[in-house]
């Protein structure tokens, strides 16, 4: 009996643990991004380009293949992707004056938004001349 429930709080405990790592491990990444996005607005060392999107905006998810596509095709730019569904990346949003998403900015530029999608949620339509002119 003892050895059963060791055991199934010895599992609890694992389970608990291996939870928290993820939580800790996601915000820490989060945070992470979105420091290298602010140093890379706020440097201008190098062309950076910056993409505020948002997980379940229908504008955003338009955008994110086109945008996976050019991170193959080109290595001359750099893309920082930067979530606002979560502290660190809202917080970058506000210092950016960031209103709605998706937003690109470039580090060479950082005060020019560029909103790159238009339509309805049904029908979005993606600026790929602009964002091309942007990532490249």
């Amino acid at each position: 009996m003892n050895k059963r429930l060791l055991l199934v709080l010895g599992l609890i405990l694992m389970a608990c643990a291996s939870v928290l790592f993820t939580v800790w491990h996601v915000n820490a990444t989060h945070v992470k991004t979105a420091r290298l996005a602010d140093y890379a607005l706020e440097s201008k060392e190098e062309k950076v380009t910056i993409l505020f999107y948002r997980d379940d905006c229908p504008y955003c998810s338009a955008l994110m293949p086109y945008i996976d596509e050019l991170e193959h095709k080109t290595s001359a730019q750099k893309i920082i992707r930067v979530s606002t569904n979560n502290q660190p990346g809202k917080s970058l949003a506000v210092k950016y004056k960031i209103k709605t998403v998706p937003t690109m900015i470039l580090s060479s530029e950082p005060t020019k938004l560029y909103s790159v999608t238009s339509g309805s949620p049904n029908n979005v339509k993606v600026d790929r001349q602009l964002v091309d002119r942007l990532v490249k």
